[in-house]
């Protein structure tokens, strides 16, 4: 029983990681919306793309911490006897969630901006639903386990992340994931105002 006081210990350390795009992306569904309602395309395209390409960069940098910190948790915290193994997976699991969350993010700004909040509470539920029912099924076919935990946590996580790329298709269609369309001075931008959400 006592393992599964680690689980909120996950959730805690991937909530902290996620400062690291505050700054970037909570800004970019307001300068997203403005350019839309003034018919504004190629500045829309280009706020998308760099708030894409911008988390992508976050991901990246973070990915090799990520990676030994899952693997050096054990050293920080008391783990159970023979519990290390399974931390290791439950904070495997998380860490890929929170990459998924943060990569996601620019697509599911389409919402917003078309103020379709239905249809992001829709995807958000789903999530939860397999979450809760992959956790359940693992639990039952295979004993209780942290990392089972960790695979419902990520299972939601890839539902919600295809969620939002579905609906940023069908609800933004006049964006394209360009490389080109990066732009640093938008970057700034949105950082800039984003910043203001850490204070």
């Amino acid at each position: 029983m006592e393992a599964y006081g680690l689980v909120p210990l996950a959730t805690a350390v991937t909530s902290y990681l996620s400062l690291f795009t505050v700054a970037l992306n909570s800004a970019v569904g307001r300068y997203l919306t403005i350019a839309l309602e003034r018919g504004d395309g190629d500045a829309a395209g280009r706020i998308f793309n760099t708030s894409f390409w911008g988390s992508l960069a976050v991901v990246l940098v973070l990915l090799g911490p990520s990676v030994w910190l899952a693997y050096a948790m054990p050293r920080f915290v008391r783990v159970p006897l023979g519990g290390e193994p399974q931390l290791v997976r439950l904070m495997m699991a998380s860490l890929a969630a929170f990459h998924l969350t943060t990569l996601s993010s620019a697509f599911g700004v389409s919402t917003f901006c078309r103020n379709r909040f239905d249809l992001a509470n829709i995807v958000a539920a789903l999530g939860n639903v397999v979450r809760v029912g992959v956790v359940v099924a693992l639990f039952a076919l295979y004993g209780p386990r942290l990392g089972h935990v960790g695979i419902g946590m990520a299972s939601s996580a890839a539902i919600i992340a295809a969620g939002s790329v579905f609906l940023w298709r069908r609800l933004t269609p006049m964006f394209f994931v360009r490389l080109a369309d990066f732009r640093l001075s938008v970057l700034r931008e949105l950082t800039g105002t984003g910043g203001y959400s850490l204070t």
